[in-house]
């Protein structure tokens, strides 16, 4: 299990042209670099990455949510209002992420609405408004032409719980 007040990494990760990328958080920088070659189109445009180590998870969430908005990386796509129908999620927090970190890098969006026990309509609904970030992993072809595949990393997962939590913390508060 994830101890979200350990030290945690923002990364950066540039072209050779110095345009951003991508920036990201992690607990293991090295790892996440792995993914990425594993699950990034653009991972073989990387020629460098800047790392900046928060005390906290929150904190290097914070700053990577500031770089999203102030510095546009070209292949983010996290949202930072998720919607709230999250509530329905009966594991604990903490169970939830150690099911995300434990199993899969990657998600279909049927596994992702089995794991918040929502309806795949909800989840698809959350990819297409942007609200939960995704990587396409190809295209298919369907009687309608041309349909990207697309997959919910794990970390893409626990972005929208750590967003979804802060939501449900500024409506209490």
């Amino acid at each position: 299990m994830t101890d979200e007040n350990s030290s945690c990494s923002l990364y950066r990760h540039f072209d050779k042209d110095g345009k951003l990328l991508y920036v990201g958080v992690s607990l293991n920088v090295v790892n996440r670099l792995a993914q990425h070659k594993n699950a990034s189109k653009w991972y073989s445009e990387i020629a460098k990455i800047d790392i900046e180590q928060f005390a906290t998870r929150e904190a290097a969430l914070e700053a990577e949510k500031n770089a999203v908005i102030k510095e546009n990386p070209i292949h983010n796509i996290i949202r930072f209002k998720p919607n709230t129908y999250t509530t329905k999620i009966s594991a604990s927090r903490a169970d939830l992420d150690q099911q995300i970190t434990r199993f899969d890098p990657v998600y279909t969006p049927q596994q992702v609405a089995l794991l918040f026990q929502v309806p795949i309509t909800k989840v698809t609904s959350w990819l297409a408004q942007k609200k939960l970030g995704y990587i396409v992993i190809g295209t298919k072809s369907t009687r309608y032409g041309q349909k990207d595949i697309v997959r919910v990393t794990g970390w893409d997962l626990l972005t929208f719980l750590e967003f979804e939590r802060a939501s449900k913390k500024e409506e209490t508060a």
